[in-house]
């Protein structure tokens, strides 16, 4: 609540000398660094060290950790346990363990597997492997792989699956990524389980590292009970999501969860005026059913004026047109900057329209369901939930983050 406090104090009144003091004090040094680089505040010729001593200590390539961050990701590289919890909320390193772990431990792991939920997820994965420059070969099929003593594989659960069996091979480290799949006890989640018990079977001094933001009791992920479970926890996040509320009556309220209380602050006259009053400028609407996503696209899409097509927004819908089809309906909807998404469209696809919503400015408005729910990270500032079918308590906690 201190954090909160101060944090509004000084978003409100642009006054940053006091969330800057916090936030060293308590190790958030990425908000400290982003403070000094936007030059919100001026130091002095002995408070101006610390900028530097912050970036020299806690940088790393392009980033910048939390002191919680770092102390638990060197206690995850120097352990020996054979499995692993690392429990964060989203965005906290969780990808960047994964690449650092396979570096460290290059000489002993040769062939190890990062299984991810989604092909979604498995192609961004791959891209961050392949960004990090490992030296080894990367493969994302059980098919392609031809013999290698040494590879990294990004693969399904099922695609793993096919691979040991097929091949007679093992994983030297098995990385489960979004590891709270394993207690959903559907006929994937059992797929999972059964490939972690067979590697460790033609395995036995495999390893195991289980990643996830929403797991609340590490012994929940043991599928025998003598298995022991190295757990390293991140339980502070510096995300402070504002919650809004739209009402039938058209009040909008804002939510304080520290008093449980909703406060009456505005009134649209429509959905879309409130949208339009409240959006930011990459904005992510919700819908789970892909039906009533298409209809809010269009919806959306004629609450707008067609600005001047930029000669960005004309690279793509000419990509769309060549590579897809003259008449691919999601054209008319782009020239507005509105994107949508859902499981039906092809996935090549559906990775360049996530590509160019990152990449382009003039894209504001992404329209999808869980196709992007789970690890896929994009620039998002506003996210306005427009139904909530299936949305239980750890999806929205996976969605907000």
């Amino acid at each position: 609540m201190a954090y909160y406090i101060i944090l509004k104090y000084s978003l409100s009144f642009s006054d940053f000398e006091p969330l800057y003091d916090f936030c060293v004090n308590m190790g958030f040094y990425p908000i400290a660094q982003a403070i000094t680089s936007d030059g919100l505040i001026t130091f002095n010729n002995i408070s101006s060290i610390l900028p530097y001593q912050i970036s020299l200590q806690f940088g790393k390539n392009t980033l910048v950790e939390t002191l919680e961050q770092r102390l638990t990701h060197d206690r995850i590289i120097a352990s020996s346990h054979s499995e692993i919890s690392f429990i964060a909320p989203t965005s906290f390193g969780k990808s960047n363990i994964i690449i650092e772990h396979i570096a460290a431990n290059k000489d002993t792991a040769k062939r190890v597997a990062i299984i991810v939920p989604t092909k979604s997820l498995l192609m961004q994965t791959y891209r961050a492997i392949r960004k990090a420059d490992l030296g080894v070969k990367i493969i994302i099929h059980n098919e392609m792989f031809d013999g290698e003593e040494r590879f990294v594989a990004v693969f399904t659960q099922e695609r793993a699956l096919r691979l040991l069996e097929k091949q007679e091979i093992s994983f030297d480290i098995l990385y489960i990524d979004e590891a709270h799949r394993l207690l959903e006890r559907d006929s994937r989640s059992v797929l999972l389980s059964r490939l972690i018990k067979i590697n460790h079977l033609q395995n036995e001094n495999s390893r195991t590292i289980y990643l996830s933001p929403l797991i609340s009791d590490t012994d929940n992920l043991k599928i025998t009970h003598d298995q022991n479970i190295f757990e390293q926890r991140i339980t502070f996040s510096i995300k402070e999501p504002e919650y809004h509320e739209y009402r039938l009556s058209g009040a909008v309220f804002k939510y304080n969860r520290f008093v449980d209380r909703f406060y009456e602050i505005d009134h649209c006259h429509n959905i879309f005026e409130y949208i339009y009053k409240h959006k930011t400028n990459k904005t992510f609407c919700y819908l789970y059913s892909p039906r009533k996503i298409e209809q809010f696209a269009k919806a959306l899409s004629n609450t707008y004026e067609t600005p001047p097509l930029t000669s960005g927004i004309r690279e793509v819908i000419d990509n769309l047109k060549n590579y897809v089809h003259e008449d691919f309906y999601a054209i008319e909807f782009l020239k507005k900057g509105i994107i949508y998404l859902q499981g039906k469209i092809p996935d090549n696809i559906k990775e360049y329209l996530e590509h160019k919503f990152d990449k382009q400015s003039e894209i504001h408005f992404l329209i999808a369901n869980k196709v992007i729910l789970e690890g896929i990270n994009l620039p998002i500032d506003s996210l306005f939930i427009l139904n909530g079918t299936n949305l239980h308590g750890k999806e929205l906690t996976n969605l907000i983050g």
